[in-house]
């Protein structure tokens, strides 16, 4: 089983574009891989620069 993870990052407050989001998930499914996640979080630096990050969880057979 292989698995893949995918980081899409935004220089603000907010998430990444949900059609951003979107537009990876197709990609990766037309492509022969299951989506199994997505996961998010955030930091800064105190000095008011933040940025948030959504994290694409993908898995799919190994055939030998």
């Amino acid at each position: 089983m292989n698995y893949k993870v995918i980081c899409i990052t935004s220089g603000s407050t907010v998430p990444p574009e949900p059609d951003r989001i979107e537009r990876e998930i197709t990609t990766m499914t037309e492509k022969g891989w299951d989506f199994l996640q997505i996961t998010s979080g955030g930091g800064g630096t105190g000095s008011g620069n933040i940025t948030s990050w959504i994290y694409l969880i993908f898995k799919r057979e190994s055939y030998l």
